[in-house]
């Protein structure tokens, strides 16, 4: 399909990004609680509406050429703030 096939790869290319992205921030505080990649990728999708957004920012952020160098660490350090604010906040749902 012309047109959709290229809407659809653009999408799924995006959410990809967003997720591999978010994992890659979110690892270091979910990696200290020794999660598995499965609760990982759970814990995200419980947090969906914060993570999506993060993963989205951070995905833009480090797409830049020459930004990333100082992008990363920020992302890292809001990584860890999401997960503090959010994430741990709820025990049950990490």
């Amino acid at each position: 399909i012309p047109v959709a096939g290229q809407v659809l790869a653009t999408v799924g290319s995006i959410v990809l990004g967003a997720t591999i992205a978010c994992l890659d921030f979110l690892d270091y505080p979910l990696e200290r609680r020794q999660l598995g990649f499965r609760q990982k990728l759970g814990a995200i999708r419980r947090h969906l509406p914060a993570t999506g957004g993060f993963g989205l920012i951070a995905l833009g952020m480090v797409s830049i050429p020459l930004f990333n160098l100082i992008a990363i660490p920020i992302c890292v350090a809001a990584g860890t703030l999401l997960f503090c604010e959010r994430m741990a906040a709820d025990p049950a749902r990490v």
